[in-house]
């Protein structure tokens, strides 16, 4: 896809893609994609992973890998 271009703005198709921010093991640097609820990314409150729309609506603990909590990198 070709870049737009004028006077006010320059936006690539790269610009456009919708990253999914990653939880990443402290240890070993793995990567997992970060659970989605209700439509989008959960976030990071403490040890918990919370929906967007509240902890009453959904929430999980933040997973281990190497046996650590793995950590939010957008």
């Amino acid at each position: 896809m070709n870049a737009i271009n004028n006077s006010y703005y320059r936006i690539s198709y790269r610009d456009c893609v919708n990253t999914m921010a990653k939880l990443v093991c402290v240890k070993c640097g793995e990567e997992v994609d970060v659970p989605v609820h209700c439509g989008k990314e959960m976030h990071q409150e403490g040890d918990q992973l919370v929906c967007w729309m509240g902890r009453a609506c959904g929430h999980q603990d933040v997973p281990q890998h190497c046996g650590a909590h793995m950590e939010v990198k957008s």
